[in-house]
């Protein structure tokens, strides 16, 4: 497989030849954090165990990504944001070992303050904010709406007015409501170095109106460059419209040096 037209290739060409890649070789197109003390998803991301002070992780659940933060960086700050309250206490009793070193917030994250509805689904990671696509129910049966949960909502900024400190890595994980995060923290990200986020193609509900592309032009038009992509996940059903369910981006700030040529 040739990639040395990649410059010029759209992102919608892109993603077809990043789906025909064959799972066993994605890892040499991808890089990966050789420092083995640092966990999954930050050790896509160059930073060593001691370079990390603060992390943000949007969309924390059950506080899996909060936990491996806290392993890898050990003398860093988590600030976690989880609204749904199976979950939120879920949360807290995972975590309760790295108290001292994460900050909860039971609170959904978008670009307005006021209240909403989370939908809630037979897999907690799946709750969102959004119903369930048609695509998303399709390609995956075993997961489905199964009531409503009232929660307060805000703007990153806004929770983090008062806070001045630089964020070396923002994790957003938030099933299809990236782009309302991104609005909603325009202020942060000038302060932030990497932006580690999921996309999954099967949450839009138009397929002409998909919002990786609104995504990738947010991030462009706010100092961002991508950095690399990871854990690619492919459609096996002849019958789906995708080839490619989700992926994680990792997006880096053009305003940071790079740790590695620090």
């Amino acid at each position: 497989m040739q990639f040395a037209n990649l410059k010029e290739m759209n992102f919608k060409e892109l993603i077809k030849k990043i789906a025909s890649i064959p799972n066993k070789i994605k890892s040499y197109f991808f890089p990966n954090n050789k420092n083995t003390g640092i966990l999954h998803p930050y050790n896509k991301i160059p930073f060593n165990a001691k370079d990390v002070n603060l992390v943000v992780d949007v969309g924390a659940c059950y506080g899996w990504y909060s936990i491996a933060a806290a392993q890898s960086y050990p003398d860093a700050e988590i600030l976690s944001f989880e609204p749904v309250s199976s979950s939120a206490e879920q949360f807290r009793n995972n975590t309760a070992e790295y108290a001292s070193r994460i900050k909860f917030y039971q609170l959904a994250l978008s670009n307005i303050s006021g209240e909403c509805d989370i939908h809630l689904t037979s897999s907690a990671p799946a709750n969102s904010i959004f119903r369930q696509s048609q695509e998303h129910s399709r390609q995956n049966p075993h997961v489905y709406e199964t009531g409503t949960e009232r929660v307060r909502l805000d703007t990153l900024d806004k929770v983090l007015a008062q806070d001045s400190r630089n964020i070396d890595i923002l994790k957003i994980d938030v099933e299809g409501a990236e782009l309302l995060i991104l609005e909603g923290a325009a202020s942060v990200l000038e302060r932030t170095n990497f932006v580690i986020m999921e996309i999954s193609l099967a949450r839009d509900s138009d397929m002409s109106n998909q919002a990786v592309f609104k995504i990738f032009h947010f991030m462009n038009d706010n100092n961002f460059y991508l950095y690399s992509l990871c854990d690619l996940y492919l459609f096996d059903t002849p019958a789906s419209h995708l080839g490619l369910a989700q992926f994680d981006v990792i997006f880096k700030n053009h305003s940071f040096q790079h740790p590695a040529l620090a």
